[in-house]
């Protein structure tokens, strides 16, 4: 299951969260072991997805139903547990961990 397919819920309509399907998205497509990326909580790991499908912050809070502010502090834990200085390098590292695929 893709992030898409998980995020967009058809029971709740086209842009509905469904908070089951996302969680077990993110547990079973990200919750692996030896996957190059630390431990993290669910929405840091959400955050981690559209920041390496390139979302803006702006984006990833009207994705994920989060103010702005919210986003920006996971986007900053997020940076500190990958020890990385930016957006750009926490792209690469997470893409490199398998985050970020979308299906057409």
């Amino acid at each position: 299951m893709t992030f898409d397919q998980a995020f967009r819920c058809p029971a709740f309509g086209t842009d509905a969260l469904s908070a089951l399907a996302f969680r077990a998205w993110l547990l079973t497509s990200h919750g692996v072991e030896g996957d190059g990326v630390p431990e993290g909580r669910v929405w840091e790991r959400a955050v981690l997805e559209l920041l390496a499908q390139g979302e803006t912050n702006q984006m990833i809070a009207q994705r994920l139903f989060l103010s702005p502010k919210t986003v920006r502090n996971y986007v900053s834990n997020v940076f500190g547990k990958l020890q990385v200085a930016d957006r750009a390098q926490a792209v690469v590292r997470a893409r490199r961990a398998g985050f970020g695929a979308r299906e057409s």
